[in-house]
């Protein structure tokens, strides 16, 4: 939002404020402003306005700013002879004690900036006060320190200087500086604030559910009774305070009273009706002086003759100062969305919403947790807009089976109101029925009191993650704010405030998503949850525990509201009173109204899923056994460009699903189901519960086969994988043969070959085609066969090669009938003994069975005789490996010479007698077997080619 929109804003909110007739009630007393507690200083009086950035001295009935400054009025002190004023110093840079000099009007720091420091307190020689958890003395020229273990912003140091008073974690605590010794003067769990010693220095007054009194020299505690703002008088007897009357959100009367504190019996020392007397202070023995609420008066008052006497009034308006309070420590928040709702400005046009904070603050903390569906609401106050909430707070409406039709009046004007202020006001009050009114919506609540609520309290509901309502004193008579955070390692709470920030200009302001306000005692810039420092303590809080419900995106309840269920509660006349509800149906709720005759609809809802998948869904309507008898509800179901209208009998179902149909979905497309109230039949129920979209699975074809390859002839088994069809069809190209059931069909190829294959599975809604390629690879029988290079062999070089004729074979076995075996392609053997050896072959391919083949004759081996034996170093061949040529040494002569290579095929063969060298530079690299006969012998080796 850009500034000149705010302050147009905050212009209209000064308009209103001054156009409308308002009563003087607290929150108007605030807009218009007051003084707050006025101390006697030197030869006049210091005091602060209501809102505490300001100090002002009085002196001859002339008025100055001392200073304005975030915070400088709150909690500030005057020294017991009336010449300094000690206030604490807030700014950017952070915290200071600060003191000023009336005499000379000038201001002196009295330490450095610093994150925390406490109030400046005066004693008879010195002055006191807090940086973090060490307490300051300084007095007659030293500096003490002195650690309390806690920081407290308010402290008072006894007259003599010996003890000093301080809240601990809301414990009112006293320590003797010299000894260190702590005692606990207030009520443990209980908050208690503001001590004050009495001038004698022998007691110590402080604020709790009572006022008390702690006697130091005998340890007991006197309880005086209720009031406000007390002070010593001087003789350390007396307290003087005052008491106020407040009905519904306007003060009405406070009146100033006296008692004795051992004897405390309660002394009216005003007696007025016409006038709101407030915080008087002795500035005698026997004067108080006091200021009055909304006149911005001032009266000396003689406790005595009962005397009055006006000091001074303020013409015109008061200049309210306004900072903008800025804090570098981390917040804790509660996480999520706090959909925020105005009291005055979000409320319905005719309500008077000036004394609705309780039911505004309820609201929000039931849309928080999204129990109530938004309300669009048509509000021209402040500026044209609509409110989401701001109805329930004023309109009758039912939930939890109650229909919220009591009823109260404004006090201020407006219509008669309904909802939650009707609830809380016409049964009594907030006080009362608040916690009542949390209990209908579905929570669980407690209600705390007074003293009972403490910093601690709040914050384990903060830390819990639950928002909790608080009843403050952020005005004369009470205020409802809903705390949703705090600043750590400071006492300042964050709200939703309903009537905007109160920190900023023209209160009612429009700017109460995130406030900031300080605890009762605590001083951090903020306005203060206890307005004026008059009564310690928090009026009251209702705790609000309850959770979001967790969403689907397929079953789309009733209480889904903004996540897929949508009511008309705005259109045709519609609002929340028509929409009935009961605790039954799908999930323990459902809304149900009366059908309508007419054509036209006037309640009707929206159940819109979210839709990740594209395909056909089967929708079905939750219909309760109660409050459904509706005939012929028209469920409208658009899908797409097309709506169908289905007819429901809700009376022919028990809590159970009724199927609408199914229908297809197509991402971007509307898909939603629509239910209106008029079914041609009046006054039936007809009831809005959940309804679930549930995608049909779509068909999904697959299959297999145990292997890709196959045999000619070979029957062939089809795994059919495929998933939710109701039939198949196949197509197997190059095969007639098919077989058995369409779901698991077998089929047989009779042509080696590739071939594809195709399914379409059918569904009830949609099919699914698979086509594979290259699905299976038919091979032909193999053919084994085999020839021999020889059928006869001599030893001891008897080698034998063979040619392998096989076809449609892919690998081989051969067996030489001498327990040698080989998996060549076309081996060689070197029979070593002499004989017949029957050599057979077996030829295999990938998928047909093999083929064995043997030649019809052995391979026969001869041996030689004894004298043909000669040792083989007789012969040389050389070089080997070679590359050209050989050579061949050996004794006798060479008969012939023969070269086999690897297939066992001659590749050189020589009878030449002589022949020693032989020419191989035609041979391919390899390994060969050279075969020599001689006269001498017979005899093979190995040689090698190389290139």
């Amino acid at each position: 939002m850009n500034k000149i929109f705010i302050s147009f804003i905050l212009v209209l909110a000064s308009l209103i404020a001054i156009c409308q007739t308002r009563p003087v009630d607290a929150y108007f007393a605030e807009e218009q402003g007051y003084f707050i507690n006025v101390k006697p200083a030197l030869s006049g009086y210091v005091f602060t306005d209501n809102y505490c950035n300001s100090l002002y001295y009085l002196e001859n009935g002339e008025l100055q700013t001392l200073v304005s400054a975030p915070g400088c009025g709150r909690y500030f002190n005057v020294s017991t002879d009336g010449k300094f004023v000690g206030y604490k110093h807030i700014s950017d840079a952070g915290q200071t004690p600060a003191v000023i000099n009336l005499e000379n009007g000038k201001t002196e720091l009295l330490n450095s900036p610093t994150i925390l420091c406490g109030q400046p307190t005066f004693f008879n020689n010195g002055i006191a006060f807090t940086l973090e958890n060490k307490l300051i003395v300084l007095s007659e020229g030293r500096r003490e320190e002195c650690d309390l273990g806690f920081y407290s912003n308010i402290v008072t140091v006894s007259p003599d200087g010996n003890f000093v008073a301080y809240s601990d974690d809301d414990r009112i605590m006293l320590k003797n500086l010299s000894t260190s010794t702590v005692v606990q003067l207030s009520e443990g769990n209980k908050l208690s604030s503001y001590p004050q010693f009495s001038p004698d220095g022998q007691k110590i007054l402080y604020q709790s559910d009572k006022m008390y009194v702690y006697e130091l020299l005998t340890g007991k505690t006197f309880d005086i009774g209720y009031g406000l703002a007390p002070k010593w008088s001087f003789d350390s007897q007396n307290i003087v305070f005052h008491n106020t009357v407040v009905e519904e959100y306007t003060l009405k009367n406070a009146e100033i009273y006296s008692c004795n504190y051992q004897n405390p019996s309660h002394i009216n020392l005003t007696n007025t009706l016409d006038k709101i007397e407030m915080q008087p202070v002795f500035v005698s023995d026997s004067e108080v002086i006091y200021s009055t609420y909304s006149d911005r008066e001032i009266y000396k008052l003689n406790t005595s003759t009962l005397e009055k006497e006006l000091i001074y009034k303020h013409e015109g308006d008061l200049n309210i100062t306004f900072f903008n309070v800025k804090s570098a420590k981390s917040e804790v928040l509660i996480p999520g969305e706090f959909p925020y709702t105005h009291q005055v400005y979000d409320t319905p046009d005719t309500h008077y919403g000036y004394g609705s904070c309780a039911p505004t603050c309820a609201i929000m903390a039931v849309a928080y947790y999204n129990i109530l569906p938004e309300w669009p609401t048509p509000v021209t106050k402040l500026f044209p807009h609509t409110s989401y909430y701001g109805s329930y707070v004023a309109t009758r409406y039912r939930l939890n089976e109650h229909y919220f039709t009591e009823s109260s009046q404004p006090s201020g004007g407006g219509s008669l109101a309904y909802g939650g202020y009707g609830y809380m006001w016409g049964l009594g009050s907030p006080y009362s029925q608040m916690r009542n009114y949390m209990e209908l919506h579905y929570f669980e609540s407690s209600q705390l009191f007074n003293n009972s609520v403490t910093w601690a309290s709040v914050l384990t509901e903060i830390d819990a993650q639950f928002p909790l309502p608080m009843c403050v004193m952020l005005t004369s008579s009470g205020h409802l704010i809903l705390a949703k955070g705090y600043i750590e390692n400071q006492r300042t709470l964050i709200f939703s405030e309903p009537y905007g920030d109160k920190n900023t200009p023209s209160w009612p302001s429009y700017d109460g998503q995130k406030a900031y306000y300080d605890w009762p005692g605590y001083n951090n810039g903020y306005q203060n949850l206890d307005y004026n420092g008059t009564y310690g303590v928090i009026a009251w809080t209702v705790t609000a525990h309850s959770q979001e419900v967790t969403y689907n995106d397929t079953i789309i309840d009733d209480v889904f509201y903004q996540h897929g269920f949508e009511i008309n509660n705005s259109e045709n006349g519609s609002g929340m009173r028509y929409f009935r509800d009961q605790n039954a149906g799908y999930n323990g709720h459902a809304w149900y109204t009366l059908t309508e005759a007419s054509a036209n609809d006037i309640c009707w809802v929206h159940w819109i899923p979210t839709l990740n998948d594209e395909g056909f869904y089967k929708v079905s309507a939750y219909i309760p056994s109660e409050c459904a008898d509706a005939r012929n509800a028209p469920y409208k179901i658009k899908h797409g460009d097309e709506t169908t209208t289905v007819l429901i009998n809700q009376n022919e179902f028990n809590d159970e699903w009724a199927i609408l149909g199914t229908f297809e979905y197509v991402a971007g497309d509307e898909f939603w189901v629509y239910l209106g109230d008029s079914t041609g039949f009046a006054s039936d129920s007809i009831a809005y519960d959940a309804v679930k979209f549930e995608l049909q699975p779509a068909p999904t074809a697959s299959f297999a086969v145990a292997s890709q390859n196959y045999c000619v002839g070979e029957t062939i088994q089809i795994d059919n994988n495929s998933l939710n069809y109701v039939s198949c069809a196949w197509d197997f190209p190059g095969s007639l043969n098919v077989s058995g059931p369409n779901y698991s069909p077998s089929v047989v190829y009779n042509q080696p070959g590739t071939y594809d294959a195709q399914l379409i599975c059918y569904g009830m809604w949609q099919n699914d085609t698979i086509i594979i390629e290259d699905f299976v690879n038919i091979l032909q029988a193999p053919e084994a066969s085999f020839t021999a290079s020889s059928s006869t062999a001599f030893l001891p070089d008897a080698i034998v090669g063979f040619i392998n004729t096989s076809i449609y074979a892919d690998w081989f076995e051969w067996d030489f009938g001498n327990e040698q075996f080989s998996s060549d392609n076309n081996p060689f053997v070197l029979y070593t003994a002499e004989g017949d050896y029957y050599v057979s072959l077996t030829a295999y391919n990938l998928a047909c069975p093999e083929s064995v083949f043997q030649l019809d004759n052995p391979i026969s081996v001869y041996g030689i005789s004894a004298v043909e034996s000669f040792q083989l170093n007789q012969i040389d061949v050389f070089p080997n490996p070679a590359k050209d040529f050989i050579s061949i040494n050996l004794s006798g002569n060479l008969y012939s010479v023969q070269i086999f290579n690897n297939l066992g095929q001659i590749v050189f063969s020589s009878e030449q007698s002589n022949l020693n060298m032989i020419d191989i530079s035609e041979l391919p690299e390899g390994i060969y077997m050279l075969q020599l006969v001689s006269d001498a012998k017979r005899f093979a080796e190995k040689i090698v080619v190389e290139r």
